[in-house]
């Protein structure tokens, strides 16, 4: 039997306090170098895969989408946070925005035919157990290499954790509430180029210290992008799909088992399985 290849890395933790410039500004020197990794592997990517000079494209993305006022109506100060990286890593803020905005490009180069993201997710409540909940993050390889954790208080002054990559205010994550967040890109439901992108999806849920108040976070805001939220908190799961076109929520309140094809609503765009063939 042939043994898998696994690699063992220690990720940098950054702590980020202070006004959201100031944590944004944190995490930007903090993190510089592996941010300016990061963005010189994507730069490459986005000219391999698109054939269009990288600044081109994502002064074409920013200006062609205008998530902005979804941002500034549920999540204000995550556009103050990202302003505060690109001022730490001394990065253009176009360029910031851009990276935090990683399902919604993916959904705007729908017509590039990428390859489909193929994260897992995972729920369960074991008899007088609290609630596990895990999943895989299967994202391009371009950010390998600059995975980082932050921890981060804000003026809820409630503690959170999230894991990331470096320069993008967050992946996944869990609060010192209990509350915690896995996530899978749908992005073969309906996508908008107005609605609240999925990293401030992730930190408005994890500014929620309650299971019930996290769910209806998800339940009311507008969505950039076809995803499915999994949610756990110490009195059980909850699992949400949202897209443009609404939301809709899975029915076991104790487990969920979740991959990239909807399972609560009938609104697909195009071929769903030809995402995931090799």
């Amino acid at each position: 039997m042939t043994e898998m290849g696994l690699e063992s890395r220690e990720l940098p933790v950054v702590t980020c306090a202070g006004t959201p410039e100031e944590r944004g500004v944190q995490h930007g020197e903090a993190l510089r170098d592996q941010i300016a990794q990061g963005l010189a592997a994507w730069s490459e990517a986005i000219g391999k895969l698109h054939g269009i000079e990288p600044d081109a494209y994502i002064r074409q993305f920013v200006q062609g989408t205008d998530f902005l006022g979804s941002i500034r109506q549920w999540t204000p100060d995550l556009e103050a946070e990202m302003a505060g990286i690109a001022r730490g890593a001394n990065q253009p803020w176009e360029w910031i925005y851009a990276y935090n905005l990683l399902d919604e490009e993916w959904t705007w180069a729908r017509q590039a035919a990428a390859p489909g993201r193929g994260c897992t997710a995972v729920g369960l409540t074991p008899a007088g157990s609290a609630p596990l909940l895990g999943q895989t993050m299967d994202i391009p390889r371009v950010h390998d290499g600059t995975q980082a954790v932050l921890r981060l208080a804000d003026d809820t002054g409630l503690e959170v954790t999230v894991f990331t990559y470096a320069g993008m205010v967050g992946l996944t994550g869990c609060n010192a509430a209990g509350v915690a967040l896995v996530v899978n890109n749908l992005d073969m439901l309906p996508g908008s180029l107005t609605g609240l992108p999925v990293s401030c999806v992730i930190r408005g849920v994890l500014r929620r210290d309650t299971l019930e108040a996290a769910t209806g976070f998800v339940l009311q805001v507008p969505h950039a992008t076809g995803q499915h939220y999994g949610i756990a908190a110490p009195d059980g799961v909850a699992s949400v799909e949202g897209w443009a076109n609404g939301v809709a929520t899975g029915t076991d309140a104790s487990a969920l088992l979740h991959t990239n094809h909807p399972l609560y609503t009938d609104e697909p765009v195009g071929d769903v399985e030809a995402r995931y063939q090799r």
